[in-house]
């Protein structure tokens, strides 16, 4: 099946956007929010395709699909730092000339097609498929009871690859470390599937298997276990290596040429209001009850909110009396938290400096008349469930405290 055709809408560069190159307005590590978030929008279709969102906030696919949809993120902004960087060194020939506005331009869009056509596809294909293994592992894993063990599958005909072949029928157990490694996608375009076996299935001796799968795997990127990481694209990719570091902590006006946060509030455009309707922290503990009564699939230990970007989150009752909340008075916002998640103007995820947590903290921003509102949240513990740790407004030494929150991976933008 041709996935590249489904949901796909190629990204194209503007004119305005070249022109800005030629003049040598792009400064280096600056790449364009709308371009980037047109590409990452077709990551996000490439999971909704496998995963989709119906499930309930406490289901091993809610935090599997926001690891999903923030590395492609990443990824879409490592991509485009490599494309700007392979545009802007077009600006000269090859004996150090300058182009002409005309010659530029044709250079700059066999860039584009190549990168938000061409290659956009393979990608868009790896991460239908990606998603598809993550979303077949939790299955594995909920019914590893009755079917303990799994047998790699190729397709069977004359396109399998023969180091795939050599894997054909190699079974092991859900948990054993084989598939930490040798899990499908294998490859660029492997259609290898795992398949679940029964208690009585015959295994394959550990021995043989890892020798039948000795050098099958070219690329170490694809020497993972997507169910296990989240990750469809990992940082041995050349995209990721080119980033030099930045792919995790794009900033918002150095490197997405957002608005700096004084243009926020010296020039508005439209701030929200506060309902300001909780006046006392009785108020906030009657609406917190409220809330939970009428959750329609909280376990009643607190409430759940869908966000803008279609992570389902936790916002558990220990924050009705955490006392940081409590005693700062926090509490008489409380009631805008359904419009900060539902209708942010900004979700950015910080991914942990250790890519073997694999933890992400996301945090959504919604500008108010007078301060932001920050609601940061992060996967539980235990469980599946993504919960809220916290929320504050920036009322004191707001600049500089706004600015670390606009960074990371850029999720959503208004």
């Amino acid at each position: 099946m041709d996935f590249s055709l489904l949901n796909i809408t190629f990204p194209k560069i503007s004119d305005k956007l070249i022109k800005r190159f030629f003049n040598k307005e792009v400064k280096a590590g600056e790449i364009d929010a709308d371009l980037y978030l047109e590409t990452a929008s077709q990551f996000e279709e490439a999971i909704d395709e496998s995963i989709g969102l119906d499930f309930e906030y406490n289901h091993p696919d809610n935090v599997m699909r926001a690891k999903l949809r923030t590395n492609l993120h990443a990824f879409s902004g490592a991509k485009s730092l490599a494309m700007f960087e392979q545009i802007r060194a077009e600006l000269t020939n090859e004996d150090g000339s300058v182009r002409t506005f005309a010659e530029f331009k044709d250079k700059v869009l066999d860039i584009d097609l190549q990168y938000n056509t061409n290659w956009l596809k393979t990608e868009y294909n790896q991460s239908v498929v990606q998603s598809q293994h993550a979303k077949n592992w939790n299955r594995f894993k909920e019914d590893a009871d009755l079917y303990p063990n799994l047998k790699y599958v190729t397709v069977g005909d004359d396109r399998v690859r023969n180091d795939h072949r050599a894997l054909d029928g190699i079974i092991r157990p859900v948990e054993d470390a084989f598939w930490n490694t040798y899990a499908p996608q294998n490859g660029w375009g492997c259609r290898c599937t795992l398949e679940q076996m029964d208690e009585e299935a015959e295994l394959t001796e550990i021995e043989t298997a890892r020798g039948l799968g000795k050098g099958v795997i070219k690329q170490k990127m694809f020497k993972t276990n997507i169910g296990k990481t989240g990750i469809v694209f990992e940082d041995s990719h050349p995209y990721f290596k080119n980033a030099k570091g930045l792919k995790k902590q794009l900033k918002a006006v150095e490197n997405h040429g957002m608005r700096e946060y004084v243009d926020i509030y010296n020039k508005p455009k439209k701030l929200a209001k506060y309902k300001a309707g909780i006046k006392t922290e009785e108020d906030y503990v009657a609406w917190f009850d409220k809330k939970v009564k009428n959750s329609p699939n909280s376990d009643k230990t607190g409430f759940v909110l869908a966000s803008k970007i279609g992570h389902k989150i936790e916002f558990k009752s220990m924050l009705k009396d955490k006392p940081s909340i409590v005693k700062q008075k926090r509490y008489l916002y409380a009631d805008e938290l359904d419009n900060v998640v539902s209708n942010p103007d900004e979700v950015w995820t910080r991914l942990d400096d250790n890519p073997k947590n694999n933890r992400f903290i996301t945090n959504y921003i919604k500008y108010y008349e007078d301060v932001p509102v920050i609601l940061v949240t992060t996967p539980a513990n235990k469980g599946n469930a993504i919960t809220v740790m916290s929320y504050y407004k920036l009322d004191k030494n707001p600049e500089q405290g706004v600015s670390r929150f606009r960074q990371g991976v850029l999720e959503y933008r208004k």
